[in-house]
């Protein structure tokens, strides 16, 4: 059992090469981590509240990498990435595919999910419904991972990405820290592009 408070954050790294990223106010339980003489591996974990990030590995032909939430069996294939997130409040479950592929099975429904697709369904009852999301824009400047240099904190900095077909608006988050525990800014925008000034010195 690995539960995570509301300031923190967990990495679990599986011999299959499956990575799982717990964030805050999450509690997941590893159901299983086996592996046999052929080095098939067998890696199952039950999300119980909160929500988990995860990466598959190149795992040998007959192994199984799946993740459980409320009744429902999700079966990744190698190399796939996937966001799993139950929501105590509103009781609303969803299993979202970034990467590759997976099979969602509940109830004898079954679907066959691909990038930036999930399914969504209540934890007590109902079908599972599947839905296209628009996928996250590449960010222009700074580019991922660049530092940013500045004469001073009154300068403006532009924060740019690449535009989304049919998008409607966009959420710009600044944070001191990579969880996004405290925000310095919080903006919703409606063009690619937005001038920010007074970011403090640091991450």
């Amino acid at each position: 059992v690995i539960q995570t408070g509301p300031e923190g954050m967990a990495k679990i790294a599986f011999n299959d090469g499956t990575n799982y990223t717990v964030k805050q106010d999450s509690l997941i339980v590893i159901a299983e981590n086996s592996a046999n003489d052929r080095q098939q591996t067998n890696v199952a974990v039950n999300v119980t509240t909160g929500t988990v990030d995860l990466a598959t590995g190149t795992y040998v032909q007959g192994s199984k990498s799946e993740v459980i939430v409320d009744g429902a069996t999700a079966s990744l294939a190698p190399e796939s990435a996937a966001r799993v997130r139950k929501d105590p409040h509103s009781h609303q479950d969803e299993l979202l595919i970034t990467k590759g592929q997976g099979t969602v099975e509940r109830g004898g429904q079954t679907i066959q999910l691909t990038d930036w697709e999930k399914a969504s369904f209540k934890a007590s009852e109902g079908p599972m419904a599947k839905i296209k999301e628009i996928g996250p824009p590449t960010p222009i400047s700074p580019a991922n991972m660049m530092p940013i240099f500045a004469p001073s904190e009154d300068k403006p900095i532009e924060f740019s990405w690449t535009p989304m077909t049919n998008a409607k608006g966009y959420r710009l988050q600044i944070s001191r820290n990579p969880y996004f525990s405290s925000l310095i800014v919080d903006r919703k925008v409606t063009s690619p592009a937005v001038m920010v000034s007074g970011l403090p010195e640091g991450p």
